[in-house]
């Protein structure tokens, strides 16, 4: 199986749309990493990137921020996206083998754990215009 995983610095790229770098990981039977290694993307435009998930055999990618319109174009090639997920690589990779990523601490701001995924919160951080107190954002 091979997992992709955007990467900035040691941590997952806040958003795979302008990653510069995917770290492959290929992990064995027993789920442990036979083997990584980095894939520059700096100049992949958006489908070029489904078309380096796909070449690469990537199984599950793993990610942060994605524009839905790649979650459709890459689940559409049989891959299984997971959007939602930050941290350091190694934590995560870790979590992830042994069934622990959907936990809390993995989740990007406006998601949830629920269960064995993550669900994106709905209507949080939205300014209701009825709102008494919206003046003191400066909306009148």
């Amino acid at each position: 199986m091979k997992i992709g995983i955007p990467v900035f610095n040691d941590r997952v790229s806040p958003v795979f749309d302008w990653a510069r770098n995917l770290m492959i990981v290929v992990l064995g039977e027993t789920a442990e990493a036979q083997g990584s290694r980095i894939v520059g993307m700096d100049e992949l435009g958006e489908w070029e990137r489904v078309t380096l998930l796909v070449s690469e055999g990537i199984n599950v990618l793993i990610c942060a921020g994605i524009c839905g319109t790649l979650i459709q174009a890459i689940t559409g090639r049989g891959i299984q996206v997971i959007p939602g997920i930050v941290g350091h690589v190694d934590d995560v990779l870790e979590a992830y083998k042994n069934g622990r990523l959907f936990q809390q601490e993995f989740c990007m701001p406006g998601y949830k754990a629920a269960g064995n995924q993550l669900r994106r919160r709905r209507g949080r951080g939205r300014l209701n215009r009825g709102d008494k107190d919206s003046s003191k954002f400066g909306f009148r």
